[in-house]
């Protein structure tokens, strides 16, 4: 076994998935992957299916590491109006609260929801 030099305590999972990508095209056993993660990871580890899920994915020519884009809400709404509209708000009132800023913003859903 490979010794390192430092435990990485702050990853993420594509970081992960990078290194099972990595070290399943050098011909490494996904139990020795697993193995190999765990002694570097800690507890932060991906679990030993999700590592075979993704030797799995590779293996049908996946390439990428990042997760695929799913349909429904978006992760997010930042959009330059959005953060011009946010700006304009606190700008009106230094002492707004977020809470009573997201009534105020037109594309938050609590603004959404009770829009007539």
């Amino acid at each position: 076994m490979v010794k390192m030099a430092a435990k990485l305590i702050n990853c993420t999972k594509e970081e992960q998935r990078s290194v099972i990508r990595f070290l399943w095209a050098e011909g490494v056993p996904g139990a020795q992957i697993h193995l190999r993660m765990c002694a570097q990871y800690g507890d932060k580890v991906l679990s030993r299916r999700i590592v075979y899920e993704w030797i799995e994915m590779f293996k049908n020519g996946r390439t990428s590491v990042t997760d695929a884009e799913c349909s429904g809400r978006p992760p997010t709404a930042t959009t330059t109006r959005n953060e011009e509209r946010t700006l304009e708000l606190i700008r009106e009132n230094r002492r707004s609260k977020q809470q009573s800023l997201q009534w105020k913003h037109p594309s938050s859903p609590a603004a959404k929801k009770f829009k007539m």
